[in-house]
């Protein structure tokens, strides 16, 4: 039952270190993670190695820090082949004829993890356009779309995401919890988020 556990415990780890990655953070070293994770450097340094034998990360043998491998593109093809044949064609109809109401370009983005990430994006005529692309990850508190999810979110589930140290990623982003809270409960009353530069 201890080594079930423990196995447990490694397995959720390693999954903690792969969620450190994104867009906006590509590229971390052993340190770093420990840092933001908490994570004693042995820990880390035996979870790096074993996601890199599986292709799920690959070093930088210059720098010596760590990207997603290979690995997680077949995983992200799956999940894009599953959204293809699941949600997306059930919501494509209803986002494309609010993209011709109102002229403007219309996302679709799911909650996965400690993110969402874009399903689909129906382009609208307008010369500025959303710059991102399907398969894009936003953090949670930081983008329009997501806030709008959590905004939404059972209050156990909003704990839980909100349950970090959140990341800054420009001098507009909202890391103080008491704000984005206060945040969440206007965009649920009015229905309206709005990104001001937060990423």
């Amino acid at each position: 039952m201890r080594r079930q556990a423990q196995k447990n415990n490694s397995i959720e780890k390693a999954l903690c270190i792969l969620s450190c990655f994104t867009p906006y953070n590509e590229e971390m070293g052993t340190l770093e993670i420990g840092r933001q994770l908490g994570f004693h450097k042995a820990t880390v340094s035996r979870i790096l190695k074993t996601l890199t034998n599986h292709g799920y990360l690959s070093q930088n043998f210059q720098t010596k820090k760590f990207k997603l491998g290979p690995s997680i593109m077949d995983l992200g093809r799956a999940v894009n082949q599953s959204l293809r044949t699941n949600l997306v064609p059930i919501a494509k109809p209803f986002i494309d004829d609010l993209r011709d109401k109102l002229k403007e370009t219309i996302t679709l983005e799911v909650l996965s993890g400690e993110s969402t990430f874009m399903a689909y994006i129906a382009e609208g005529p307008q010369l500025v356009r959303l710059a991102g692309s399907i398969g894009d990850r936003l953090p949670i508190h930081a983008a329009a779309g997501a806030k709008t999810i959590l905004a939404f979110s059972p209050p156990d589930k909003v704990n839980r995401l909100l349950d970090v140290k959140l990341q800054r990623f420009t001098r507009h982003t909202v890391t103080n919890k008491t704000l984005l809270r206060r945040q969440l409960r206007e965009i649920k009353e009015k229905g309206v988020a709005v990104d001001r530069e937060e990423i």
